[in-house]
């Protein structure tokens, strides 16, 4: 096979993970087949140790989760181009390290052993990168079914990579079946079985979760939510409006759904950005202006996310991120924090934990 030949099958390959995607393609089945064109790249340059070296296949799988990488999270270019650039080129590297474990476990190991390493050594990727500090989600392979809830209801024991597991295997499968019929040139006749197992493993879990789906009944009771959302750009707009005006768009917007039944209002993320000091979050203008509000619904509460700060006592220990007062021998530290006020518990605050990987983290 020529290296041209290579290199469209890399690009296939991306071409299929992307269409699969939410909001890209959409087409969730896709997803199925994405590997199986870089399966077949690297069952080539197995076969063929005396014309490809091991950064062959290196370079055709980052071709291919480059491009996957560009045409799903291009959009990061809205907050930061340098964000994109470092996003895709790091998590394209990472993904094509995977692929390369792979083929060489398959060298060391035999190719009898080499799809079970393929999977476990994607699944670690995953899996570290939903917790380190560069943390990077988003193209978890089982979150291709985003918009699709009704088809992984069994996530619910799983978890997302019981998803990843599911697309893994059946990438797996199908590249075998494929392999037989199309570069050993054995009769697909042989291997209807193959093709009956790889449908039920497609169809048994979804049949499964429609039936989950379908038959799935509220335990406890409804919750009425008002959600309140000031369509704000937030480099422009939302900085030219002081943060008494921002409240105060908020709480009007509010009024136009409240009732006495609703149970809960909710603001966005950082819809309070004045000096909210947590040691003395009561006494803030902010905090006074929403109570007062309150006691017009005296069983609604209010979640909202809030800009907060917390200043230290000199003798009271400090975590590694405080910061130094410029003007006074002291430190505070500052946080994307959820607020919660009203009618059960009072004020109660809580610190975003996974911090995005960059801006957030400095």
């Amino acid at each position: 096979m020529k290296k041209n030949k290579l290199l469209l099958l890399s690009i296939t390959s991306s071409l299929i993970l992307s269409v699969g995607w939410p909001c890209i393609g959409n087409l969730a089945p896709a997803i199925f087949f994405g590997f199986v064109p870089l399966l077949f790249i690297e069952n080539h340059i197995f076969n063929n140790p005396d014309r490809f070296k091991n950064y062959h296949l290196f370079n055709y799988s980052f071709v291919a989760f480059f491009f996957w990488n560009l045409f799903t999270t291009w959009w990061i270019y809205n907050a930061s181009f340098f964000g994109v650039i470092m996003a895709v080129l790091l998590n394209s590297t990472y993904m094509a390290t995977v692929f390369l474990l792979f083929h060489l476990s398959k060298k060391r190991m035999g190719s009898g052993f080499s799809s079970a390493s393929l999977i476990f050594y994607w699944l670690a990727f995953e899996y570290m990168h939903l917790n380190w500090d560069l943390s990077w989600p988003w193209l978890t392979l089982g979150n291709s079914f985003a918009n699709f809830p009704e088809l992984v209801q069994w996530y619910e024991y799983t978890g997302v990579l019981g998803g990843s597991f599911w697309i893994l295997v059946v990438n797996l499968l199908v590249f075998s079946l494929l392999n037989k019929i199309i570069i050993q040139k054995q009769s697909w006749k042989k291997y209807l079985g193959n093709l009956a197992f790889i449908l039920m493993l497609l169809f048994f879990p979804i049949i499964l979760s429609l039936h989950v789906y379908k038959n799935y009944k509220e335990k406890i009771a409804p919750v009425d939510v008002v959600i309140v959302q000031p369509n704000l750009d937030p480099k422009q707009e939302k900085f030219d409006l002081s943060e008494h005006q921002q409240l105060e768009n908020l709480l009007q917007l509010s009024q136009t759904n409240l009732d006495s039944n609703v149970d809960y209002l909710v603001f966005p993320e950082t819809a309070l950005t004045g000096d909210l000091w947590e040691n003395q979050i009561g006494q803030s203008y902010s905090v006074n202006r929403i109570n007062q509000f309150l006691k017009d619904y005296p069983n609604l509460n209010l979640l909202t996310g809030i800009t907060s700060y917390r200043a230290y006592e000199n003798t009271e220990f400090r975590s590694p991120t405080a910061k130094k007062f410029s003007q006074a021998n002291s430190y505070y530290d500052s946080y994307n924090t959820a607020m919660h006020l009203g009618a059960t518990n009072g004020i109660q605050l809580y610190h975003k934990s996974k911090l995005v990987p960059g801006v957030e983290q400095t």
